[in-house]
């Protein structure tokens, strides 16, 4: 390299202090515009003036002066949740008839039977059952939003459905996670937001959705029904039998095992029926059975000895609410003495690390 050549020159790029890199600049002022732009030197409140940026035209706008109404904003989700579920009732909740002889004797609405689609595609307007006469997943996942968007008119026909249409005896293999936080959680959560709310019943029936979860919570049980009590993956509702994963093996998912803690425990509460708080603890205890190093386990999990299969481990999918239940357990299930289980299971070093700082905790797998 010659020596008149200046300090900057390229060939000396490695020797230049960092606040003398054109990069440098261009990542820090970069960074400044990002935090600009996602308003943090706003102060940004209710009713406070700045500039917004909307996307017109295929280019980025100002448009200076707009004040932020929060409660417009609320109703225009509340429009976009409406819209959708117009949609749905005009297109995805079909009807049924279902002569017998009391029909003839008797003719009344108990003779339709409306059907609330599982599946709904909004574009090509196509429906599908996902049991033989639908389970109305979409309605009961519903129930908790149209209460607390007070929509009165959309809630009376979505509980008119649960009441009259809405069928569990079904020969139909379900999902034990999915049903029991989707629908019976759909359906405890109608019933604490009714009564929180004050909601009066147009049939006087204000335990409909506690007798509806109910129901649900005593064919789910058959799931539980295994030696280790881990659950299996699936249970048929109406033989209440459990049935074992179709694949990986026939091992069960470990954050589906475990996160069913919140619905059962409730449930519980309500009823004071004890057997679904302790199949939930079984299966809790089950997983810590196995003594996991620093509370991380593998992704999955034997319905039928308790053991694990494989090492996998990941916080991503088959993992992520398995952790979640136990920052929930530590902070709410023990400090509320809503368990029998020891402190130690809830407090491992994996929720502690999560607990102080859940942002940043990452899990290197290892065979």
């Amino acid at each position: 390299m010659y020596k008149d050549k200046p300090y900057y020159y390229t060939g000396s790029y490695r020797r230049r202090k960092i606040w003398q890199r054109k990069r440098f600049w261009g990542i820090l002022v970069f960074f400044i515009f990002g935090l600009y732009w996602f308003g943090v030197f706003s102060g940004e409140q209710q009713g406070k003036t700045k500039k917004i940026p909307f996307f017109k035209g295929g280019k980025w706008q100002w448009k200076a002066g707009e004040v932020i109404n929060w409660d417009e904003r609320r109703e225009k989700v509340k429009e976009a949740f409406v819209l959708s579920w117009n949609g749905y009732e005009k297109h995805a909740w079909g009807t049924r008839s279902h002569l017998n002889l009391s029909c003839f004797l008797c003719p009344n609405s108990q003779c339709i039977r409306t059907l609330g689609y599982d599946i709904w595609h909004p574009v090509s307007k196509t429906k599908m059952q996902m049991a033989p006469e639908g389970l109305g997943w979409i309605i009961i996942d519903a129930l908790d939003t149209l209460m607390l968007m007070n929509l009165t008119i959309q809630l009376s026909h979505a509980r008119q459905w649960v009441s009259q249409s809405l069928n569990w005896e079904q020969d139909q293999n379900v999902n034990t996670f999915e049903t029991t936080i989707r629908m019976m959680g759909g359906l405890l959560s109608a019933h604490y937001l009714q009564k929180e709310l004050n909601i009066k019943a147009e049939d006087d029936n204000n335990d409909l959705y506690i007798e509806k979860a109910t129901d649900l919570a005593e064919r789910l049980l058959g799931a539980f029904n295994t030696k280790s009590g881990v659950p299996y993956a699936s249970v048929n509702l109406k033989t209440t039998a459990g049935v074992p994963s179709h694949a990986d093996d026939g091992a069960s998912s470990t954050a589906e095992a475990a996160t069913l803690q919140l619905e059962l425990k409730y449930l519980a509460k309500l009823t004071g029926e004890a057997d679904y708080w302790r199949k939930a603890e079984r299966a809790i205890q089950a997983i810590d059975n196995n003594g996991a190093k620093d509370g991380l386990v593998p992704i999955f999990i034997y319905a039928t000895t308790g053991e694990f299969r494989g090492q996998e481990i990941r916080l991503g999918s088959r993992g992520d609410s398995y952790y979640g239940m136990f920052l929930f357990g530590y902070y709410v299930i023990f400090n509320t003495r809503l368990t029998s289980l020891p402190k130690s299971i809830y407090s491992s070093n994996i929720c502690k690390r999560m607990a102080k700082n859940p942002t940043t905790w990452t899990c290197t797998m290892k065979p």
